[in-house]
């Protein structure tokens, strides 16, 4: 029975759609989002802090977490390294994830340095390199969702930050894990994932800022 053209244009929305959310979630984005939290949620935390070395560090963080390992994959992608910048086997995953790892390292060791900035930020970068470090092991064995990894220790370290100020904000967390509930979701609509990799994401992300919280905090 072939579908109706109403029904075909209703599937091109939802996969648009889907598709739409996967970039905007992108895990090499999180960062992102959760500094901005951090600042729009505690912006006492950056009183003693001038405006332009606050934008500097926002500049920083950019540069490090999305913009270089993104050229990076880009440029494995253009040399044929990779095959796609979805990344679809395990094989093309490594390097990346190596990539991406040493980042995080990166900005973990500086932020041990940064006296002027929430100790949340460390946690959450040494969370990250625990996490893609569990993820590069699993590698070998299965793939696991990135975007859950992303959007599930997005979720678990504003958690922990909330723990650590001693405050609920209740309406952030509640639209964090709906976006991460939708998130995996579209993942499983766009056939990237099986429901087993989706839900490892979400537990190794969790597991690891978990650590991170304890070893931080």
């Amino acid at each position: 029975m072939t579908a109706s053209p109403t029904t075909k244009a209703s599937f091109s929305i939802v996969n648009f759609l889907a598709k739409l959310l996967s970039v905007l979630v992108h895990p090499l984005f999180i960062p992102m989002y959760f500094f901005a939290w951090v600042c729009v949620a505690f912006p006492t935390e950056f009183t003693s802090v001038l405006e332009n070395a606050f934008i500097r560090k926002g500049m920083v963080l950019f540069a490090n977490v999305c913009f270089f390992p993104g050229i990076a994959i880009f440029l494995l992608w253009r040399l044929q390294f990779i095959g796609s910048l979805q990344m679809h086997t395990q094989k093309e995953r490594i390097v990346p994830y190596i990539i991406v790892m040493f980042f995080y390292w990166w900005m973990y060791y500086l932020s041990r340095s940064f006296t002027d900035e929430p100790l949340v930020f460390r946690m959450f970068y040494f969370g990250n390199f625990v996490c893609i470090s569990i993820a590069l092991v699993c590698n070998s064995f299965f793939k696991i969702s990135m975007h859950t990894m992303g959007v599930g220790g997005l979720v678990a370290a504003m958690v922990f930050t909330c723990i650590h100020y001693n405050t609920l904000m209740g309406g952030y967390l509640l639209l964090a894990v709906l976006a991460a509930g939708l998130l995996g979701t579209v993942r499983l609509w766009l056939h990237a994932h099986t429901a087993k990799e989706i839900y490892i994401g979400y537990i190794v992300s969790i597991v690891s800022q978990c650590a991170a919280a304890w070893y931080i905090l």
